[in-house]
Parts: structure tokens; sequence; C-alpha cells
């Protein structure tokens, strides 16, 4: 018997950089298109610096990343986008640090995690989420080290030697599916991801469509 445990992920949002300030003086309307000419990029320098609202568009036209600069650096609200207009992150920077009150979201728009940061680190409570909204972790942070044991919810230990159909969910952040214990990758699941098993084998469980996963990289939906 293996037990399926989460960690919550490390990831960065708003690490987007829109490029180096101009080296001129002048104060101006700073613009940039993709080749189609879909604005990509505009944003405003003041005195060589870049200032205020600075936004980021995927080559559809949907906004990937909008925020607020003072003298160059990257300062109040910041959020992110997928392309497919569903918000990826909201968080507030500091002069270029994550600080305060962060959240972070499924594609489909349910809560991934939430917490808050201090000077670019994890501090005090986080919490993650898998896609249906059911709680995975609550863990407590000082200065960006984890302070006593995080608390795990809903994780089933899986059987290796049989297993009915039944759900199961994704927990790591991309989870191939191989059409053989080990063998060649048809294509990668994300994190959250819906998933059935039919049968196990070793440390492989067979899907519903014939394809394998590693066991260790999905927990049973209560």
């Amino acid at each position: 018997m293996k037990f399926i445990t989460y960690f919550l992920s490390v990831f960065v949002l708003f690490s987007y950089s829109f490029g180096a300030p101009e080296e001129e003086e002048e104060d101006r309307v700073y613009e940039k298109f993709y080749g189609n000419g879909q604005l990509q990029i505009r944003g405003m320098y003041i005195a060589g610096e870049m200032e205020g609202v600075w936004e980021d568009f995927y080559e559809n036209g949907q906004l990937r990343t909008r925020g607020t600069y003072v003298v160059g650096r990257k300062t109040g609200p910041w959020e992110s986008f997928y392309s497919n207009g569903q918000m990826q992150g909201r968080g507030t920077l500091q002069a270029g640090r994550q600080q305060g009150p962060e959240e972070r979201y499924y594609e489909s728009g349910q809560l991934l995690s939430r917490g808050a940061f201090k000077d670019g680190q994890f501090d005090g409570l986080w919490e993650s989420f898998y896609s249906n909204g059911k709680l995975i972790s609550r863990t407590t942070y000082r200065d960006g080290k984890q302070a006593g044991s995080a608390e795990y919810f809903d994780l089933v230990p899986i059987s290796f030697s049989s297993a009915d159909s039944d759900t199961y969910v994704v927990t790591a952040e991309s989870l191939n599916v191989r059409s053989s214990p080990g063998g060649a990758v048809v294509r990668a699941l994300a994190r959250g991801a819906s998933v059935t098993v039919s049968s196990t084998k070793g440390e492989w469980s067979q899907l519903s469509d014939g394809n394998w996963v590693a066991s260790s990289f999905i927990t049973k939906v209560r």
C-alpha cells in the first residue's frame, strides 16, 4: 500500500518581463505588436522609466498580464490571465516582490490556492484545492519556511494489487499518459484532471481508455 501525498507547488506569477527600460528621457506611450498586427504590449515611459499600468496580451488579443510600475519597478496590484480570459492569479507587488494576499486559479475558474507573501516569501496560512473545490492541504509558513506539519485532506491510498473502476484526480503539475507501463507518452494531463482507473500493475494504473499513468501522481476522489 502506498499513500499519495500532495505538495503545494511553488511557482511565481507575474514574472513576465516587458523588456528593459528605454534609455531616452522622453515621456511616451510604448506599444509592441505581433506579426499579425495584434497588440502585444502596451505601457508608458516617464523620464525613461516604466510607469503606470502596463499590459501584455496573447496573440489572440486576450489580456495575459496587467500591473503597475513605479519608477521602473513592479508595485501595486497585478493580475494574470489564461488565454481563455479566465483569471490565473492576482496579488500585490512591492518594489518587484510579492507582498500580501495572493490567489491562484485553475483554468476552469476554480480556486487553486490562496495565502500571503511577505517580502517575496510564503508567509502565514496557505491552502490548496482540487479542481472540484475540495481542500487538499493547509500549510503554515514563517519567513518562507514551513512551520510545523502540513494538514492533508481527501487523500485516499491506492491499492497496487487491484482496483475497481473509479475516479481519481491528478496531483502532479503535469502527468504523462503512456501507452503501457513505462512506455511511450501519448499525452499529458494537468493537475486536477479527472481520470477513471480500471486496474493497476505494480506502481502503474490503467485508465479506462487503456493507457497508463504512474499511480503515485493520482489520488482517489471520495
